[in-house]
C-alpha cells in the first residue's frame, strides 16, 4: 500500500468488521459499495480505487479525506449563506453527477459529508447506495428501509421505490440545517 499511496497520494482503508464479512448481505453491500465508487469521478465524491480481499479481511482503499464533517462544522447560529451556498451548490453538483450515472446515494446527511480546510465538501459512504436500471438488483430485500430516519424521505422510509429526489430532501434538510444550525423538526423525532 505504501507504493499505491506514493503513486496516488494519501489513502485511506475502510475495513469491514470480521463480523460482518461472514454475512453475504453486507459483504455484497461493501463489494457494491466499491463498484460504484470506482465509477464515480467527481471532484466532490471521495474515490474508491480498489477493494481488497485476503485472509478473510475485507477492504476498501480510498482517497484520504482531510478535513471535519460537515456536521461538525454547524453551529447552532447556522452559517451565513455565503459560506452555505458554495457548499450546497458543490453538493448539488456531485448529486447531478450521481443521479446522471443512475445512482441514488440513500443517506446522505452532514456526517457522510467532509469539508475540506479549503471549504470543499466531499460525499463519503456509498454503502446503501442504489444503482438504478442495471437489473441487478439491490443489497437490500423489498421492504427494507435503509438510511438515517432524519434525513429521509417518507418514500425511503416505507422502503418503496426510491429515485433521486430521495438525495434532493436530503439535500433540502442539510440546506435547512446549514442555514439555521437545526433540522425543521426536533433531531429526535426521527
Amino acid at each position: 500500500l505504501d507504493a499505491f499511496a506514493q503513486q496516488t497520494g494519501d489513502v485511506a482503508i475502510k475495513v469491514m468488521h470480521s463480523h460482518y464479512a461472514k454475512d453475504d448481505i453486507y459483504r455484497q453491500r461493501f463489494i457494491k459499495e466499491a463498484g460504484i465508487g470506482r465509477n464515480l469521478i467527481h471532484r466532490n465524491i471521495v474515490r474508491i480505487f480498489d477493494i481488497v480481499s485476503e485472509d478473510g479481511v475485507l477492504a476498501l482503499v480510498m482517497d484520504f479525506v482531510k478535513g471535519k464533517s460537515l456536521q461538525q462544522c454547524i453551529s447552532s447560529e447556522g452559517m451565513p449563506a455565503e459560506q452555505a451556498l458554495p457548499i450546497l451548490e458543490q453538493l448539488s453538483g456531485a448529486l447531478d453527477a450521481m443521479h446522471a450515472q443512475g445512482i441514488v446515494h440513500r443517506d446522505l446527511k452532514p456526517e457522510n459529508i467532509v469539508l475540506r480546510p479549503d471549504g470543499t465538501p466531499i460525499i463519503l459512504d456509498m454503502g446503501i447506495a442504489k444503482v438504478s436500471d442495471t437489473g441487478g438488483g439491490s443489497a437490500t430485500r423489498t421492504g427494507m428501509s435503509m438510511g438515517t430516519p432524519i434525513y429521509m424521505p417518507p418514500e425511503q422510509v416505507d422502503a418503496k421505490n426510491v429515485t433521486s429526489a430521495a438525495d434532493r430532501y436530503s439535500l433540502g434538510l442539510i440546506a435547512y440545517q446549514l442555514l439555521s444550525g437545526r433540522l425543521p423538526w426536533p433531531a429526535d423525532a426521527g
